[in-house]
Protein backbone atom coordinates (compact mmCIF):
# COMPACT_ATOMS: atom_id res chain seq x y z
CA UNK A 1 0.00 0.00 0.00
CA UNK A 2 2.85 2.41 0.78
CA UNK A 3 4.33 1.96 -2.70
CA UNK A 4 0.99 2.74 -4.36
CA UNK A 5 0.66 5.87 -2.28
CA UNK A 6 4.14 7.12 -3.23
CA UNK A 7 3.52 6.36 -6.92
CA UNK A 8 0.30 8.38 -6.78
CA UNK A 9 2.22 11.23 -5.15
CA UNK A 10 4.83 11.09 -7.89
CA UNK A 11 2.16 11.12 -10.62
CA UNK A 12 0.47 14.07 -8.96
CA UNK A 13 3.80 15.87 -8.63
CA UNK A 14 4.51 15.20 -12.31
CA UNK A 15 1.16 16.72 -13.31
CA UNK A 16 1.83 19.79 -11.16
CA UNK A 17 5.27 20.23 -12.73
CA UNK A 18 3.84 19.85 -16.25
CA UNK A 19 1.19 22.48 -15.53
CA UNK A 20 3.80 24.84 -14.06
CA UNK A 21 5.97 24.27 -17.10
CA UNK A 22 3.08 25.17 -19.41
CA UNK A 23 2.39 28.35 -17.44
CA UNK A 24 6.07 29.28 -17.54
CA UNK A 25 6.19 28.71 -21.32
CA UNK A 26 3.19 30.98 -21.84
CA UNK A 27 4.65 33.68 -19.59
CA UNK A 28 8.04 33.44 -21.29
CA UNK A 29 6.38 33.78 -24.71
CA UNK A 30 4.53 36.88 -23.54
CA UNK A 31 7.72 38.43 -22.19
CA UNK A 32 9.58 37.66 -25.43
CA UNK A 33 6.83 39.32 -27.47
CA UNK A 34 6.95 42.35 -25.18
CA UNK A 35 10.73 42.56 -25.49
CA UNK A 36 10.54 42.27 -29.28
CA UNK A 37 8.12 45.18 -29.28
CA UNK A 38 10.56 47.34 -27.32
CA UNK A 39 13.42 46.60 -29.71
CA UNK A 40 11.51 46.53 -33.00
CA UNK A 41 13.04 49.85 -34.01
CA UNK A 42 16.46 48.16 -34.24
CA UNK A 43 15.31 46.21 -37.29
CA UNK A 44 14.93 49.36 -39.37
CA UNK A 45 17.66 51.87 -38.50
CA UNK A 46 16.61 54.39 -41.17
CA UNK A 47 13.07 54.60 -39.83
CA UNK A 48 14.45 54.80 -36.29
CA UNK A 49 16.74 57.67 -37.30
CA UNK A 50 13.84 59.54 -38.91
CA UNK A 51 11.61 58.94 -35.91
CA UNK A 52 14.28 60.02 -33.42
CA UNK A 53 15.74 62.89 -35.42
CA UNK A 54 15.28 65.44 -32.61
CA UNK A 55 17.21 63.24 -30.22
CA UNK A 56 19.95 62.61 -32.77
CA UNK A 57 20.28 66.32 -33.55
CA UNK A 58 20.77 66.94 -29.84
CA UNK A 59 23.31 64.17 -29.36
CA UNK A 60 25.39 65.07 -32.44
CA UNK A 61 26.97 68.22 -30.91
CA UNK A 62 27.76 66.27 -27.76
CA UNK A 63 29.49 63.59 -29.85
CA UNK A 64 31.43 66.35 -31.64
CA UNK A 65 32.48 67.85 -28.33
CA UNK A 66 33.70 64.48 -27.09
CA UNK A 67 35.59 63.82 -30.34
CA UNK A 68 37.27 67.23 -30.30
CA UNK A 69 38.33 66.77 -26.68
CA UNK A 70 39.77 63.35 -27.43
CA UNK A 71 41.66 64.51 -30.52
CA UNK A 72 43.05 67.67 -28.99
CA UNK A 73 46.46 67.43 -27.39
CA UNK A 74 46.23 66.95 -23.66
CA UNK A 75 47.71 69.70 -21.59
CA UNK A 76 48.93 69.28 -18.03
CA UNK A 77 46.10 68.44 -15.69
CA UNK A 78 43.74 67.33 -18.44
CA UNK A 79 42.43 63.84 -17.98
CA UNK A 80 39.74 61.49 -19.10
CA UNK A 81 37.92 62.27 -15.86
CA UNK A 82 37.76 65.96 -16.82
CA UNK A 83 36.42 64.94 -20.21
CA UNK A 84 33.75 62.82 -18.58
CA UNK A 85 32.73 65.59 -16.21
CA UNK A 86 32.49 68.08 -19.08
CA UNK A 87 30.45 65.65 -21.17
CA UNK A 88 28.06 64.96 -18.30
CA UNK A 89 27.76 68.66 -17.49
CA UNK A 90 26.67 69.38 -21.05
CA UNK A 91 24.95 66.15 -21.97
CA UNK A 92 22.90 65.39 -18.87
CA UNK A 93 20.54 68.40 -19.10
CA UNK A 94 20.10 67.77 -22.82
CA UNK A 95 19.37 64.11 -22.22
CA UNK A 96 16.82 64.88 -19.50
CA UNK A 97 15.08 67.46 -21.66
CA UNK A 98 14.74 65.39 -24.80
CA UNK A 99 14.52 61.88 -23.36
CA UNK A 100 11.59 62.79 -21.13
CA UNK A 101 9.53 63.79 -24.15
CA UNK A 102 10.83 60.93 -26.24
CA UNK A 103 9.94 58.20 -23.76
CA UNK A 104 6.66 59.84 -22.84
CA UNK A 105 5.64 59.76 -26.52
CA UNK A 106 6.76 56.11 -26.86
CA UNK A 107 4.60 54.86 -23.99
CA UNK A 108 1.37 56.24 -25.40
Amino acid sequence: MAEGHSIDQLRLRKQVLLLESGINRIELGREIDETRGHFAWLNDPVAAAKENSALLVTLAPLAGLLASRLLRSSGPGASKFTLLVDALRIGWPLWRQFASGYFRDKTR
